[in-house]
């Protein structure tokens, strides 16, 4: 594992997770799966990665999903079997001291999500990508951009508490309002897992080395 090396990735995906426990088949799959490994050292990106992932023709793309991520059955269909993604992204965690996404808590879930889903032969190597135990021993850190620019981004919403009184809360910024936030502008064709990898990477550095990459 490298000091300087950091993993970015993103997932895009048929839908959210529900809420407390659910069983595996009401969760959501992952439809598109990018990453780009990072040296801080050399500040050049040394491995990207993106694929769309050929889901079970059961699994339903709907219109808003495909409206928001331009994600469509073709795609899917021309793409590879997860497993095939995990264990790519699984090479690449290995060898990096730290995991960065927007949101990461959900992207980390939905890996585990179809890690559970696929469990076999085939993925028990696998056991160990993105397992909390796994990054205490490792001294392997995780970096939230989302969770890390509240305070920044300062974005009030309006809300009802369950008594009925009026109240603020600052919200989780959103990619593009983050990136807007530090860089005034926000990238194109976002909600596409490798765009937001390469949005999410750069909004990274600023935040944590106030350092400006250009991509």
């Amino acid at each position: 594992m490298s000091n300087t090396l950091v993993l970015v990735f993103d997932v895009e995906t048929s839908g959210l997770i529900p809420k407390g426990e659910p069983v595996l088949d009401v969760c959501p799959y992952i439809l598109q799966l990018s990453f780009v490994v990072f040296d801080t050292a050399t500040m050049k990106i040394i491995q990207q990665y993106n694929s769309y992932i050929n889901v079970p023709s059961k699994v339903r793309i709907t219109p808003e999903i495909e409206r928001l991520t331009g994600i469509t059955r073709a795609k899917c269909n021309s793409g590879v079997v997860v497993s095939e993604a995990l264990d790519a992204l699984y090479t690449a965690y290995i060898k990096c001291s730290r995991v960065i996404a927007h949101n990461i808590e959900f992207d980390s879930k939905m890996v585990r999500i179809e890690l559970a889903r696929n469990s076999g032969r085939k993925t028990r190597h696998l056991c160990d990508l993105l397992n909390t135990g796994f990054e205490i021993v490792e001294k392997k850190e995780r970096y939230c951009t989302m969770a890390n620019s509240i305070e920044l981004c300062n974005i009030m919403v309006d809300a009802i508490d369950k008594r009925g009184q009026p109240y603020q809360y600052k919200k989780f910024p959103k990619l593009s309002e983050l990136h807007v936030k530090l860089f005034g502008t926000i990238p194109e064709n976002l909600h596409d897992s490798m765009v937001d990898t390469l949005a999410c990477l750069r909004c990274y550095m600023k935040l944590a080395h106030n350092v400006e990459i250009q991509i």
